[in-house]
């Protein structure tokens, strides 16, 4: 059966994955695969199985892109039964495609724009825009620890990211170090420090979900005069071509 099979691939990936990623394959298994599939022993999933899942997908109203995702983590699962002898043939896969978005010229960010966008930001999202600014991508702010911000030498540690709650290490696995700006420092002292280990936190000293920074930084955006951006553009001092908040 493909529930035993993705059962047994995701005991397989376990070592080797990243945490998020992982968790990522077993929401697609959980929410998307198993309810149509997972009941189906691993031969029954045919090309008709397969294109059956896709127009099923689609017209309950997933992206294509959702539903490309969906289509990949079954064809790994497939592909690890194929390795081990217990799928004889892969199906065929035809992968969805959306229509492209318009390219939206971007503009940089320039050291001025920065700066009124960090004073423009909520008292408690000052630092976090400060640092985003500096290099740190969303999963990275989430992470972050007082243990690894040193003030006295103006600089972060980046030494793991969080995402979906579940920490790992940073991007390409490597830690690094990233200098920090006189605004970014007196953002740093300024924030709260009494609220556990994490940097960035709710008033319960839990850590912040990936959705919860969003409107602080549009609303900061608002106050700046400046288009709305998200999290991880700002690393990248580009603005001008970023998915607009739902009202």
């Amino acid at each position: 059966m493909l529930d035993e099979l993705a059962r047994s691939y995701l005991d397989a990936a376990r070592p080797t994955s990243k945490p998020s990623t992982l968790q990522s394959k077993v929401d697609l298994l959980r929410l998307h695969i198993l309810p149509s599939l997972g009941a189906r022993p691993v031969d029954a999933i045919d090309d008709a199985a397969v294109a059956a899942l896709t127009q099923r997908k689609l017209a309950d109203g997933a992206r294509p892109k959702t539903v490309n995702n969906i289509l990949s983590c079954l064809r790994c699962v497939l592909v690890f039964g194929a390795e081990r002898g217990v799928v004889a043939e892969l199906p065929r896969f035809v992968w969805p495609c959306g229509p492209r978005p318009e390219a939206q010229p971007q503009a940089e960010l320039s050291d001025g724009d920065a700066a009124r966008l960090v004073a423009a930001a909520e008292p408690g999202w000052q630092a976090m825009v400060a640092l985003a600014l500096a290099g740190l991508r969303l999963g990275e702010l989430l992470g972050l620890r007082w243990a690894d911000v040193d003030l006295a030498k103006q600089r972060v540690a980046i030494r793991r990211t969080l995402v979906r709650g579940i920490a790992g290490p940073p991007e390409r696995g490597r830690p690094r170090r990233i200098a920090l700006d006189e605004q970014a420092v007196a953002a740093l002292r300024a924030h709260p420090h009494d609220r556990g280990r994490l940097v960035f936190c709710d008033e319960y000293c839990a850590p912040l979900t990936a959705e919860q920074p969003h409107w602080p930084l549009w609303r900061a955006c608002d106050r700046a005069g400046l288009p709305r951006v998200g999290w991880d553009a700002l690393r990248r001092r580009r603005v001008g071509n970023s998915p607009q908040p739902r009202e």
